[in-house]
């Protein structure tokens, strides 16, 4: 796919400007937090969105993404940064 196929929201997310390696391979978030530390993008949970880009919707709807790095902001989604987990063994 070309960057002009990509829709608008995609093309302003996959501006290398809006993420950070802080070294420890986290791609750490750029654009708007949350006071909690979570990430945001186009009124969404960034990571959520980057996840659904990469891998497609997440279903069903118990299941939510964990940050294995422990970064708030990381919105890499590889099994070392993000991961699948059913809500209630989702430990904050």
């Amino acid at each position: 796919m070309r960057r002009s196929e990509i829709p608008w929201p995609r093309s302003r997310y996959l501006s290398q400007d809006r993420l950070a390696d802080d070294g420890s391979g986290c791609w750490r978030w750029r654009g708007t937090h949350h006071p909690n530390g979570y990430a945001y993008f186009d009124g969404q949970l960034a990571h959520r969105y980057v996840w659904q880009l990469v891998h497609g919707p997440i279903e069903p709807s118990s299941l939510v993404l964990h940050h294995v790095c422990g970064m708030r902001d990381c919105v890499r989604p590889e099994p070392d940064h993000l991961v699948l987990r059913e809500r209630g063994s989702h430990i904050r």
